[in-house]
């Protein structure tokens, strides 16, 4: 990219169309776009060479503003697939691994290529139609960047559990809970300054809660953590563990040690509540934490 090279701003992913399943060529599905709506999309690599940008004259348009117009190229042949970068100015990732310009990297099944913030999987042509379903399958049950299960996958437990604790009286308990000041991380280091304090509480709270629940990421910088079998008085140990053990953690911004901490709301489930109700109370209690001073539980 030259200097005179200027960058345009939009949201448009273009020739990057879904083909059969039957179709057995390697391809790229795209596992995280910020505006959402290109998730899933699968790129198959027909082509023997697929020069990647936000020009109007690549094979694979991406138009983002941290994409140079002619970003990356895969190629295949006699070595496999492989993905250069053609010196961009943002670089090309692969496994969080900045390639250098120029030098190839053999891609092998499952790779992930980072380009401009869009997040692209590879797929070889072995087996095609059960890796893409599998890979579809991820897409819903899981939230891709932090790892938690996906809002879509709550909305589905919830409700289950609650129907349960109707059916046997068992107890239910859920968590909401909330990144304090996670704007001022966003406006201090960037979206993806703040990805990495969402990844890095996401594995927190897995660490602590383990089997014991289910932990889902449920909006923005919001959690949710669905324990079955558990009173409020055990929810608010568990929540507590959670809290401190964010409050403790070493997440670094670059070099620098960034202090992150979150506010948490419990509620246990009342005799004929529905989940809806119940999500409510919880979300109510977490921003009595808020009010309260954040960095706290609240029961």
């Amino acid at each position: 990219m030259t200097a005179g090279d200027d960058t345009a701003v939009t949201t448009e992913v273009a020739d990057a169309k879904p083909v059969a399943l039957s179709s057995l060529c390697a391809c790229l599905v795209v596992i995280h776009d910020a505006t959402k709506e290109h998730l899933r999309r699968r790129v198959d690599l027909r082509k023997k060479s697929m020069l990647i940008g936000r020009d109007k004259a690549t094979d694979l348009v991406l138009e983002r503003a941290k994409i140079s117009r002619k970003h990356a190229r895969i190629e295949s042949g006699e070595r496999g697939t492989v993905i250069i970068d053609e010196g961009s100015t943002n670089g090309t990732l692969v496994n969080d691994q900045r390639l250098e310009p120029a030098t190839p990297y053999v891609l092998r099944t499952g790779d992930q290529i980072n380009i401009g913030g869009i997040v692209l999987k590879y797929l070889n042509g072995h087996d095609i139609e059960s890796q893409y379903q599998e890979e579809i399958y991820q897409l819903t049950e899981y939230d891709t960047l932090t790892g938690l299960r996906s809002r879509r996958h709550f909305d589905d437990a919830l409700p289950r559990e609650v129907t349960r604790c109707h059916r046997y009286g068992r107890p239910l308990s859920l968590l909401m809970l909330d990144i304090d000041r996670f704007k001022q991380v966003n406006d201090t280091w960037g979206h993806d300054g703040g990805d990495e304090v969402l990844r890095a509480v996401a594995q927190c709270v897995l660490a602590t809660v383990e089997s014991n629940g289910v932990c889902a990421r449920f909006g923005g910088e919001e959690m949710a953590i669905v324990l079955p079998e558990t009173t409020l008085a055990q929810a608010a140990v568990i929540a507590e563990r959670v809290r401190r053990a964010v409050e403790s953690a070493t997440i670094l911004l670059g070099e620098q040690a960034v202090p992150v901490t979150v506010s948490i709301g419990c509620a246990e489930w009342l005799d004929s509540e529905d989940d809806k109700s119940l999500t409510k109370r919880s979300d109510e209690r977490l921003y009595q934490a808020k009010r309260a001073g954040r960095n706290r539980v609240c029961c």
